[in-house]
Parts: C-alpha cells; structure tokens; sequence
C-alpha cells in the first residue's frame, strides 16, 4: 500500500493518526501525529501532499507547533482550516489556517473554553448547508470529593467513576479566523458507561447522498466508550453522536454491532451508505479493523461482511446471476440460502419436470 507516513524505526520516528482532504485541484493533504526523539518532538503535526492520487507522498514536514491529534477541514473559500488539541500545559484546541493548500500556515487561534481550560481534544465537522466550521470539543474534572492533588486526570480516573466529562460545542462563520464561545451540550449516555464519549482520532461529517431528504444535512461524529468494567475488563465500544439541528444538541443514536471498537472513523459513500470503521481494543485478536455499515443515516449498524447493496429486485438477481457466473468458473459453488427439497424430489420422478432449474454440470 502506498505510505503516507516517513520511513524510520520505531525509536526515530512515531508516525500515526493521519487524515487527508483532497484539495480544488487535485492534490491530497495530508496531517500527520508524530513523536520523534531524533528530532526532540513529542506529539508534533506534519504535514505531506500527493500529486498522484495517494500513490507517492512528498516527505513529511514537521510544523511549528505541538498538539494531537491533527484534522484537515477544507473551507468553501479554498482555505484549509487544521485543528488540533493540546495535552499539555498551555491546554486547549487550536486551528490554523493555509491559504495555499498546506504550504504555509497563519498563526495558531485558541479556542477558548469559559473556565474550562484544560481540554482532552475534540474533532472539527464542516457545516456546508450553513457555511460553518464547528468544533465538538470534551473536557474532564475531577468529581467533587475525588480530587488527587499534584496530578492530571486520566482515562482510568474515569474507569474507577471519579471523572466527569463535559461536551462543548464552538462555530466559525468566517473560515476559522474567530471562533465563538465554547457553549456546552448535553448528551444522554447509558449510566454504566465510565468513558462517555471520546470522539478521536475521527472527524465529523455531514451528510449529503441520503435517500431519506430529510436526513441529508445531519450532522454525525464517530466516538467510542468505556463500559461497565465488569470481572476488571473493560468494555469498549463504538458509536455515533447525531445531531439533526446543525450542532445545537446532540444525541448518541447506533452502536457498533462488534465489542472492542475503539478509535474510529466515518465515511459516506455516493449511494448513501455509511461506512464506520473502529479499530479493535478489547476484542480477539486486538489492533485489527471492526467495519460496519448503515444504511439509514445513521440510525443503525450492522456488520459490513457479505452485504449486496442494490437499488430494485432486478438490480439484485443480476448482481447474483454475476457472482453465481464468476464463481461457476472457478468451480465455487454459490446457491442462494433457501430450501429446495420438495422441487428436488419433484425433479427426480418420471415426470420430465425441472423445477431447480441448475444449468451448470459443477453444480
């Protein structure tokens, strides 16, 4: 597969959590998390562009700044909008601005939270319909009574129960360059869940190619949690965060039909059809891809093997007619999953009637 990422060994160069855009003309940008004792950079940004359609990257250029992880939002206005969060003192979510497709970039622009500075990171979602860049943003504190001085909060902090999250919401109607006020959004999750939503390394999209016209325009950002932790194993799981009013409020609508996803991204293809792909934490074997897909906006998942899509009855029979070909070929018998007992008996009396009709002898 083609490499987005710098060639080196693990003790040089930590290379992960990228995303791309393709620009006007072309061009895929690419942003990079890196971490690169070599070069004395802990959670740093770079950014790479392919001329080829993702065949060939140009080498990765490190950027001036630290935070993670790194998004690309491209603006009506040809302007490209980068955000990223930081995890350490200053805190906060930032975005740069290019206006020459990745080559530059403007001055970093905090977007500040009223009293809620230390931030845990967030994803960015282009709101077309309205011309607007939202920022879904998550902060944590301790729970009153469970403060452990002299240190920062963590994700088994909130494993143990001794965490609150808090959802914030900030729009742009500008390109990027001010930022509203952080205002908060409440979102209703199941009570056992320790970790509620950890909406990263994914970004927000906004969907456009729904059968249904009235979900075209949502808004969804794919997110995971932390269950129960029953028996000391944690409980993780993928999900998405919908909203239908343009990011004002925000609901958790379809969970991944796997266990263990973690990490995950979202995509809308030309028909419609969302693909959600998680990365495995809790399940066997770990660190592999969990993909599934939805076929309503959003509303539900199901697993993404063995699905057909097709627009008419018609449509499907000649998808099937193909296979069963395809595979007759190559002498792999496909039958379609019904019982043809009774036309089987039928077939093998004395009466000159096919009712399986099967013309391939490999059959």
């Amino acid at each position: 597969d083609p490499a987005i990422a710098p060639e080196g060994g693990v003790n040089e160069t930590h290379v992960h959590e990228p995303h791309a855009i393709e620009l006007p003309d072309g061009t895929i940008l690419g942003s990079l998390r890196i971490s690169s004792p070599k070069l004395n950079r802990r959670n740093g940004v770079a950014i790479t562009h392919s001329y080829d359609g993702g065949k060939t990257w140009t080498d990765p250029v490190i950027l001036d700044h630290s935070g993670t992880p790194p998004h690309l939002l491209l603006h009506s206005s040809g302007a490209v909008v980068l955000t990223y969060g930081r995890r350490a003192a200053p805190f906060g979510e930032r975005a740069r601005i290019s206006y020459d497709g990745g080559k530059t970039w403007g001055e970093s622009r905090l977007l500040k939270y009223k009293g809620y500075p230390d931030s845990v990171g967030g994803v960015p979602i282009y709101d077309e319909v309205n011309d607007t860049l939202i920022y879904f943003g998550r902060t944590r504190e301790w729970i009153p009574g469970m403060e452990q001085e002299g240190r920062l909060l963590n994700e088994y902090d909130q494993i143990l129960g001794r965490v609150l999250e808090r959802f914030w919401i900030a729009k742009s109607t500008d390109g990027g360059l001010t930022w509203s006020d952080f205002k908060e959004t409440f979102i209703d999750a199941p009570e056992e869940w320790r970790v509620k939503n950890c909406p990263t390394p994914g970004i927000g999209i906004q969907l456009k190619n729904q059968k249904d016209p009235s979900k075209n325009g949502r808004l969804i950002v794919p997110s995971n949690h932390i269950g129960s932790n029953e028996n000391g194993r944690n409980d993780f799981g993928a999900h998405v965060l919908v909203s239908d009013d343009f990011g004002d409020s925000w609901h958790i609508s379809a969970i991944q039909d796997y266990v263990g996803g973690t990490e995950c991204m979202l995509a809308e293809l030309s028909d419609g059809t969302l693909i959600l792909n998680a990365r495995s934490q809790a399940s066997i074997p770990a660190n592999h891809y969990l993909q599934s897909v939805s076929l309503d906006g959003g509303d539900t998942f199901v697993s993404n093997a063995g699905i057909v899509r097709s627009g008419s009855l018609e449509e499907m029979q000649y998808v099937q007619q193909k296979l069963e070909t395809i595979f007759g070929q190559q002498m792999v018998f496909s039958k379609v999953a019904n019982s043809q007992q009774e036309q089987g008996l039928n077939s093998t009396m004395p009466q000159c009637v096919d009712q399986l009709q099967i013309r391939r002898n490999m059959n």
